[in-house]
């Protein structure tokens, strides 16, 4: 009488394919961390570089509040040109009484501004639950004309 053999895998085998699937699971999880603090570090420069847009003396930004409270920033350099905060798209926006858009930083969850003795305080919450705020280094607007 002939044995008939079932083909299957041995021990051996099973051993090295789990420990090649271990080893790719633990290479996956490694790219994704990396992943994650890179999207951190990108968060955190994007902040930085809109601060440093905001607050450039070359644009001139004073900053004003409308009876409501409503924080918003004039250009001194155009004509006291009134620029208001604007979320769209998940993108932080200015955009001017002229119709004009610029886009300062992506990714945004939610934003506050407010007002708290005579500084203004800017708050992002992006969409990876990272949450920034900085107080802005601009000066309140006073009106000559009073």
């Amino acid at each position: 009488m002939k044995k008939s053999r079932q083909k299957s895998f041995t021990i051996l085998e099973s051993i090295i394919a789990l420990g090649i699937f271990a080893l790719i699971v633990l290479i996956i999880q490694f790219a994704i961390q990396y992943i994650k603090k890179e999207k951190q570090t990108t968060n955190t420069i994007n902040f930085q570089r809109m601060l440093l847009q905001l607050e450039d003396p070359s644009r001139s930004y004073r900053w004003a509040q409308t009876k409501e409270g409503k924080i918003y920033l004039l250009s001194i350099g155009k004509r006291n040109q009134k620029i208001n905060f604007r979320l769209k798209n998940h993108s932080l926006q200015l955009t001017t009484s002229d119709g004009g858009t610029m886009p300062i930083v992506s990714q945004v969850k939610d934003f506050e501004l407010e007002q708290l003795n005579e500084k203004i305080y800017l708050s992002l919450y992006f969409d990876s639950g990272e949450y920034y705020e900085s107080n802005l280094l601009l000066e309140k607007y006073e009106n000559e004309e009073k």
